[in-house]
């Protein structure tokens, strides 16, 4: 399997988190564990999520999605 075919696929309501090793490999930390988030909307490779109430725009390779 590819790294492509790997990548997940997110819709509109999917819960996510945050992939904490490739943050780290990134240098993105978190003070506070404020998952799952909720995706909003996907455009391309940039996948909007509601955390806290706000939305922000996150690169999909930094989330995974939810299990439940």
């Amino acid at each position: 399997m590819s790294v492509q075919q790997a990548v997940e696929d997110y819709r509109p309501g999917d819960l996510v988190e945050p992939d904490l090793e490739e943050c780290r490999r990134h240098h993105i930390r978190f003070r506070k564990f404020d998952w799952p988030w909720t995706v909003r909307r996907i455009q391309g490779s940039i996948v909007t999520v509601e955390r806290r109430g706000c939305t922000e725009q996150w690169h999909r390779r930094f989330l995974r999605k939810v299990i439940p």
